[in-house]
């Protein structure tokens, strides 16, 4: 229990200062299209690692090979 509240407010944490550097990059008339065009980006890799690691780990038999494609 306390390991998944901790988990929480760390991703909350992390998740809300992602954009700060995106907010100073200009004018704040603009900031609502360049945080909605930095998360769409990230959302296309969120949707398409998972079955690019699951493709990677049932081609090789394992996970070594997956965490050097993850990083």
């Amino acid at each position: 229990m306390a390991v998944a509240i901790i988990y929480g407010f760390s991703s909350g944490g992390y998740i809300s200062l992602m954009t700060n550097p995106i907010m100073s990059l200009g004018v704040t008339d603009d900031i609502g299209r360049r945080i909605g065009m930095f998360m769409s980006i990230l959302s296309l890799g969120a949707l398409a690692g998972p079955p690019i690691s699951g493709a990677i780990n049932t081609a090789s038999g394992g996970f070594e090979v997956v965490g050097y494609y993850a990083g």
